[in-house]
């Protein structure tokens, strides 16, 4: 099942990313990659793709989530919400994934797949002076029901239901929007299809980000 199916847009993936940036342990029954990597798109960090997987559908209900999977399943899924993946020729164990961001590991010979598709050898450039430093950092994430996305997104028909433009046409075919809720759950607002709206990209950004929000609070 798709990341689209099971309502986990690039915003959760995100949040996946960051979480696992704040481990301090690997997370019980689950073995760290030896070769595959997403690379956050903020700071050029590598982190561990089956951890980042897991925690991005740790919201999804039992019965939906798949109980197994490989780390090839999601990465065209990845790919598509703007995700580059490296991939090592060479499996071993590495610093980089959860307990940091070795540059001196990038040396190790590698792919990097473009979220396009592209392919590059060797095609990840990583400097010293550029690695950030860390910190512990703890978040909560709100639950969300999957099937009241997929509702939301069925009910704006492809269009933005803010400036009701079209955006473009994923994998599946279908037109891509991120839902959102108008009254965010931070604010107390409620995880109900009358509550959230289907956005492009661009309008989901000014409500997060812009000074002329159109939905929530006022």
């Amino acid at each position: 099942m798709s990341f689209e199916k099971m309502g986990i847009d690039r915003g959760q993936v995100q949040e996946a990313i960051d979480w696992t940036k704040s481990l301090t342990v690997i997370p019980s029954g689950r073995a760290p990659s030896q070769n595959t990597y997403v690379l956050c798109p903020i700071d050029r960090t590598l982190w561990d793709l089956k951890i980042v997987v897991d925690r991005a559908m740790s919201s999804i209900p039992v019965g939906v989530k798949p109980r197994e999977w490989v780390t090839q399943t999601y990465e065209p899924d990845l790919g598509r919400l703007g995700f580059d993946i490296i991939k090592f020729k060479k499996n071993r164990s590495r610093i980089l994934g959860v307990r940091g961001c070795d540059p001196m590991e990038i040396d190790d010979p590698h792919e990097v797949v473009r979220a396009g598709g592209r392919i590059e050898e060797n095609g990840l450039v990583f400097c010293d002076d550029a690695a950030p430093n860390r910190r512990q950092v703890c978040t909560d994430r709100f639950v969300r029901n999957s099937e009241f996305v997929k509702e939301v997104r069925t009910r704006a028909k492809g269009r933005c239901e803010c400036c009701h433009t079209r955006t473009f046409r994923n994998a599946l075919g279908e037109w891509f929007l991120e839902v959102h809720h108008k009254v965010w759950l931070s604010e107390g607002g409620i995880d109900e299809p009358w509550n959230m709206v289907a956005l492009c990209p661009n309008c989901h950004r000014r409500e997060h980000f812009g000074v002329d929000r159109k939905y929530g609070l006022s």
